[in-house]
C-alpha cells in the first residue's frame, strides 16, 4: 500500500539560534556513524541547532542511505545541527528497525532519484523527505520481512567469518611451509651441496663485484630474510635460494591498522593486515562485543598474565568510551582496569571474569578499598558472565557486560 512517510513520522520543530542553543547547556550530536552509533560532544555551536528528545528517530540528511540513522535512547535532550532531522514515529504503523533497513535499500535510493532534485547527492531535508510515497506493508508484514533480513545477515556473517578463517589458515600454512623450508625438511638433503654459509658468502662476493664493475646498482638489503635465518640451516642450498625469492616484502600500503588500537574484528581485515598482526603476537579470539549480540572473531593481544576474555572485554569497553571522551586510561596492576574522565570527573571500571574472586580475593578486597577511597560512588564492576553479577554485587555496584552501555550513557548524558 502506498503511503506518505509523513503518515507515520512527525518532524520535531524545535529550532534554536547559536546563542540560544549554547545557553541550554545540552550536549550535542557530533555524528552518527554508518553502523548507527551516535557520538556526542560538549562543543559549543556557531550554527543553528535542532532539538532531539529520547525515543526520536534521528537521520543524517547527508549520509542517510549509508546507514547514518539512529533512535536516540538517552534520557537528556540533545542538540544537533540542521544537517540532521529528528522525528517522532507511530509504533503502530512502522517498525523502526524495518524502516532503517528500508532507508539503506536500493528501492529508497531509486525513489530519491525519481522524486527529488539531485537524488542521493542532495542533502535530504524533511520538506523533501516527508512527502515521499513508499510501499509500506502492515506492521505484521514488516516484522516478518525484518526477520528474513536478519536471517540473511546472519548467513552473510557466517560466510565472512569463514573467509576470515581461511585467511588465518592460509597465513599459518605459509609460515609452516617457510619454516620447514628453512629447516631443509621439504626435500631430501644432498650431502654434496654447499653449506648455506658458503653459499651466502659467494652470493655476497659476486654481488659486490658486479656493483664495482657498474653492472648493477647498490640496493638496500631486503628486510624479509636475514643472514642469520639462512645460516640456521646447512641443508639444501637450492631451498635457501628459493626462500629468498618467494618471501615477499611487506606492502605497507595494504596495512592500515595500528597495532596499539586492538582488538580487531577479523572479518574487516585484509590478508596482509592479518599476517602483520599475527607477527605482532596477536591471537584469534571469539567473543561478543558489548555493541552486538552476535559472537564474532577478533584478533587480540593480551597483556602480561591476562586472559584473552579479560583483555577483549577491557579494550571493547574502553574503545566504546573513547567515542565520547579522549580521556581514557588503561592499567594492569593495582589501579582500576579502566579510568575515564567526563567534565572534570573521573570514573573507574573494574573488569572481572571471576578469576580474582576465586584465586586472589584478598588482593581484590584491597583494590576495592582503594576504589572506594579514590572514586567513592563513581566506580563499578563489569562482569563477563551474568552468573557472577550476584557475587560481585556484594562487593560493589556491578553490571553484566551486556548492560554496561546503559550505565556509561547515563554517566555521559547526566554531565
Amino acid at each position: 500500500m502506498k503511503t506518505k512517510i509523513s503518515n507515520f513520522l512527525k518532524e520535531r520543530q524545535d529550532r534554536y539560534k547559536p546563542e540560544e542553543a549554547n545557553k541550554l547547556g545540552l550536549r550535542r550530536l557530533n555524528k552518527i556513524d554508518f553502523s548507527g552509533i551516535m557520538h556526542l560532544s560538549d562543543k559549543k555551536t556557531n550554527t543553528g541547532m535542532i532539538l532531539i528528545k529520547s525515543g526520536d528517530l534521528v537521520i543524517s540528511g547527508i549520509n542517510v542511505e549509508k546507514g547514518a540513522i539512529a533512535v536516540y535512547q538517552g534520557k537528556e535532550d540533545l542538540l544537533a545541527t540542521i544537517h540532521y532531522s529528528s522525528y517522532e514515529f507511530d509504533k503502530n504503523k512502522i517498525d523502526i528497525d524495518y524502516f532503517k533497513w528500508f532507508l539503506k535499500s536500493d528501492v529508497f535510493k531509486k525513489i530519491l532519484l525519481e522524486k527529488t532534485r539531485g537524488g542521493i547527492k542532495t542533502e535530504l531535508k524533511p520538506k523533501n523527505f516527508l512527502p515521499l510515497e513508499i510501499d509500506l506493508p502492515n506492521i505484521e508484514k514488516q516484522k516478518e520481512v525484518l526477520q528474513k533480513i536478519n536471517s540473511v545477515q546472519n548467513e552473510i556473517k557466517e560466510l565472512q567469518d569463514s573467509v576470515s578463517d581461511d585467511k588465518v589458515l592460509l597465513f599459518k600454512f605459509k609460515q609452516s611451509i617457510l619454516s620447514e623450508a628453512v629447516q631443509g625438511k621439504l626435500v631430501p638433503q644432498n650431502p654434496n651441496d654447499e653449506s648455506a654459509r658458503e653459499l651466502f658468502k659467494k652470493i655476497k662476493a659476486e654481488k659486490e663485484k658486479l656493483i664495482k664493475e657498474g653492472k648493477i646498482k647498490k640496493q638496500k638489503e631486503p628486510p624479509t630474510i636475514s643472514e642469520d635465518e639462512i645460516l640456521k640451516n646447512n641443508g639444501n642450498a637450492k631451498i635457501q635460494r628459493e626462500i629468498v625469492k618467494i618471501k615477499p616484502k611487506a606492502n605497507k600500503k595494504l596495512i592500515n591498522v595500528d597495532e596499539d588500537q586492538g582488538p580487531f574484528k577479523l572479518k574487516g581485515l585484509s590478508e596482509e593486515e592479518i599476517e602483520y598482526l599475527l607477527r605482532k603476537r596477536y591471537k584469534e579470539y571469539s567473543g561478543h562485543s558489548i555493541l552486538s549480540n552476535k559472537k564474532e572473531k577478533y584478533l587480540i593481544k593480551s597483556r602480561f598474565n591476562e586472559s584473552p576474555q579479560h583483555c577483549f572485554l577491557t579494550y571493547d569497553i574502553a574503545n566504546y568510551i573513547k567515542k565520547f571522551t579522549k580521556k581514557v586510561w588503561l592499567y594492569e596492576t593495582k589501579k582500576p582496569d579502566i579510568v575515564f574522565e567526563v567534565n572534570n570527573k573521573r570514573y573507574a571500571i573494574e573488569v572481572e571474569t571471576g578469576k580474582a574472586l576465586k584465586h586472589n580475593k584478598k588482593q581484590l578486597l584491597e583494590k576495592i578499598k582503594v576504589l572506594n577511597e579514590e572514586y567513592e560512588n563513581r566506580w563499578f564492576f563489569v562482569v563477563a558472565d551474568k552468573h557472577l553479577a550476584v557475587k560481585y554485587n556484594k562487593l560493589g555496584k556491578t553490571h553484566y557486560k551486556k548492560y554496561v552501555i546503559t550505565r556509561i550513557l547515563k554517566i555521559i548524558n547526566k554531565q
